[in-house]
């Protein structure tokens, strides 16, 4: 097994053969030509319970003598004993009788000092997949910047994608054969390659490729997108009906709990099927921070995906303290401004429940909009289409049921064209209301965005300056902000 090194920072790492590995061998990818100098060195090793002979390639058991191999990676830098308790990686090579020597190098902090790699053939896999050494193998394996596992067998695939998926770790598989089939349905993502090995791996597959080299925008673009458009829809879903039942619930709460709704039957059964309906579907498919080219040239914005930016409990959360301070705002404007000691009507008479229960739907209606107009990142005929259509669709609803005869329309008979369009507090409130609900979210929304900005921003930011430039002839800016975004396109 390899690791990184504990306290030694990084280097060189040794590697010796071991009885769970005879053929393991380990190398750092931070030197482009590394001399790799293999010596035999024959000494004796004891073990309580199992060894491996190197001369018979035989696996026998009690206490015997094994001939190990010590393969290095030589370079400028020294090596340093590695210490039992500084990773997982040791813990393995223990149990499999390896030595593990640290990188260390002059340079501790270098990224390229912290690279590891490991390649492990079926028959030593065999080994490390038991039960005793499955754990510190993935211990070990997870630590290192790639794995290869040569010459296994289709069950030994499945049992490395199961072992890496038990742990919570995302698992993408992708093959062109029959052998792949059981790889691929363990993971939580399988590719299939169609091709000469026949249609099995792309008939158990969630996507299906021709070449193995669509790989790379099937994640960078289109699995990005994807990843950030669905978070976003599903966070906004949760964010309106929080939004939307809080305030039913505290206008309850106001009543002493007598059970009168605020809004009409209606109005509850169509604020998700129509009112707020098309708006989230439109973000859902075609919305995209930064357009596909700037996707590809950066693919360290790949790893906001990695790290669960748009999905994680800190981000459902401040959607949902969004809804709730926003709850909060409308009930407060709608029990102080719509009391009954006041009335700007000509009968003087004060706004009934009905009344107000209009006016609360067409702030909420608005708050949500005005909300997902803020997380909106690429403006569109959709886009507009989308939400200008909900908040007419709503107002129609209003003057076509309201129109209907009593019999039909009950409650709202004549109310919106009659009291809520006339009335000046109405306009007034659904405009006033919407606005202090957003100034907050806007305002931090801003601040983050221009003290504490994250990779996609600063590659926003790039890809207007090249369009700007690119309009004007002029590439002086360009080159500006390349280093801004090298962070970005390493991946860092």
């Amino acid at each position: 097994g390899g690791g990184r090194g504990g306290e030694g920072g990084g280097g060189p790492i040794g590697v010796n053969s071991n009885p769970v590995s005879s053929n393991a061998s380990f190398f750092s990818s931070y030197s482009q030509n590394p001399l790799i100098n293999a010596t035999a060195n024959h000494t004796n090793y004891s073990m309580a319970n199992y060894s491996l002979n190197n001369n018979s390639n035989s696996y026998v058991s009690n206490n015997h003598s094994t001939t190990t191999t010590t393969i290095t990676t030589t370079t400028t830098a020294s090596f340093t004993p590695y210490p039992s308790y500084a990773s997982p990686a040791s813990t393995f090579a223990a149990a499999s009788g390896a030595h593990i020597l640290p990188p260390t190098s002059t340079e501790p902090s270098s990224p390229l000092s912290q690279q590891f790699a490991m390649i492990i053939d079926g028959k030593s896999l065999s080994y490390a997949l038991s039960h005793r050494l499955s754990r510190d193998f993935l211990a070990c394996a997870l630590q290192c910047k790639a794995v290869i596992c040569c010459r296994v067998s289709p069950l030994q695939k499945a049992q490395v994608t199961s072992l890496v998926r038990s742990h919570g770790e995302m698992t993408l598989a992708i093959g062109d054969g029959a052998n792949d089939v059981g790889m691929i349905q363990k993971a939580h993502i399988g590719v299939g390659i169609s091709g000469q090995e026949g249609m099995q791996a792309v008939m158990s597959s969630d996507f299906a490729i021709a070449q193995f080299r669509f790989l790379v925008p099937l994640l960078l673009i289109h699995g990005r997108y994807s990843y950030k458009r669905l978070s976003r829809m599903v966070c906004f879903f949760f964010y309106k009906n929080l939004l939307f039942g809080v305030t039913i619930f505290a206008f309850n709460a106001f009543t002493n709990f007598s059970g009168q709704y605020v809004y009409n039957d209606f109005y509850m059964t169509l604020f998700n099927v129509v009112f707020t309906a098309l708006t989230p579907v439109v973000i859902g498919i075609f919305d995209r921070d930064v357009d596909r080219h700037v996707a590809y040239k950066f693919p360290g914005l790949y790893r906001q995906g990695q790290q669960n930016l748009y999905f994680s409990v800190r981000a459902i959360g401040l959607w949902m303290l969004s809804a709730l301070y926003q709850a909060a705002i409308i009930m407060i404007f709608h029990l102080v401004g719509c009391s009954p000691v006041y009335s700007d009507r000509r009968s003087g008479q004060m706004y009934s429940l009905f009344e107000t229960g209009i006016q609360m739907m067409s702030c909420v209606l608005l708050t949500v909009h005005f909300q997902i107009c803020q997380v909106i990142d690429q403006w569109t005929w959709l886009h507009h289409l989308s939400i200008w259509l909900s908040l007419v669709v709503w107002w129609l609803y209003l003057m076509i049921f309201g129109a209907f005869p009593m019999s039909l329309s009950d409650e709202l008979y004549n109310l919106f064209i009659g009291v809520n369009a006339q009335s000046a507090q109405y306009w007034f409130y659904i405009l006033l209301v919407p606005c202090a609900c957003q100034l907050p979210d806007f305002f931090l929304r801003l601040m983050w965005r221009r003290y504490f900005p994250q990779d996609h921003h600063i590659v926003q930011e790039y890809e207007a300056l090249e369009r700007r430039h690119h309009r004007t002839k002029y590439s002086g800016g360009k080159n500006a902000m390349v280093g801004m975004v090298g962070m970005a396109e390493t991946g860092g």
